[in-house]
């Protein structure tokens, strides 16, 4: 009788054990899961950061290239138009 207390006790021992095997493996793939996708998600943040960061230093300076341009062309045109009228005055 007394060894079918025993394989009860086993039986349940074992089932027990078996179940905590695996509420840690479910609790370790969970625990995994979940911080490869911060690490995805950081990773993601970073590259949009950066990219909005270069899209603002490439823009700050197609805007500076722009504004130096306009103004070297408008001192140019200036300047021929001040020799133009002085010409004509000498004349």
């Amino acid at each position: 009788m007394w060894y079918s207390i025993n394989l009860v006790v086993a039986i349940g021992t074992t089932a027990a054990v078996g179940a905590l095997v695996v509420v840690v493996v479910v609790v370790v793939v969970v625990v995994v899961v979940v911080v490869v996708v911060v690490v995805v998600v950081v990773v993601v943040v970073v590259v949009v950061v950066v990219v909005v960061v270069v899209v603002v230093v490439v823009v700050v300076v197609v805007v500076v290239v722009v504004v130096v341009v306009v103004v070297v062309v408008v001192v140019i045109v200036i300047v021929r138009a001040s020799a133009a009228k002085l010409k004509t005055k000498q004349q």
